[in-house]
């Protein structure tokens, strides 16, 4: 099934603007989307599957250093499972095997059509004081920026 999101569009060359018409059922896509998201950053949105893979996606941005495209974020797990709204009956190995496995496997795209979104990723836990619950995490990861060829609009 397809949705058109753009009905309309113009080019204005002298101005070099971009004139579009949205459709109004989804108006609140775009206007929903804030500034922090590069064009990059929604096209890897828009291509992870998992919802919790998708929110942790959205976390990860938001603990990314924007020269370097390297980034680490320490959590707490109470804070974590908060975050990407996990039910308090999925246990860490189910949290292992349904959300991080599931991460892995799209965030470095294996087997899959798309570039890698990170080109590191890697989930340390760090176990609590009392007993061998984990208390906490800590999210490597470094972002693979595909290259792209420049393409003149302006022109067409």
């Amino acid at each position: 099934m397809f949705y058109t999101l753009f009905q309309k569009f113009k080019i204005d060359k002298v101005n070099e603007t971009l004139l579009i018409k949205v459709s109004e059922e989804f108006e609140y896509i775009l206007n929903s989307i804030g500034t922090n998201f590069t064009r990059f950053e929604l096209e890897n949105m828009t291509n992870l599957k998992s919802s919790y893979v998708k929110e942790l996606y959205r976390q990860l941005m938001a603990h990314k250093n924007r020269r370097s495209k390297k980034g680490h974020w320490f959590v707490k797990i109470e804070d974590f499972r908060a975050l990407l709204a996990i039910p308090e009956s999925y246990r860490m190995r189910d949290i292992d095997k349904q959300i991080f496995a599931q991460a892995k496997k799209e965030f470095l795209n294996v087997n899959s059509t798309h570039p890698a979104i990170f080109k590191t990723f890697e989930i340390k836990k760090i176990k609590a004081y009392k007993g061998n619950k984990i208390g906490s995490l800590q999210i490597y990861f470094e972002e693979n920026i595909p290259s792209i060829t420049l393409d003149n609009w302006l022109e067409k």
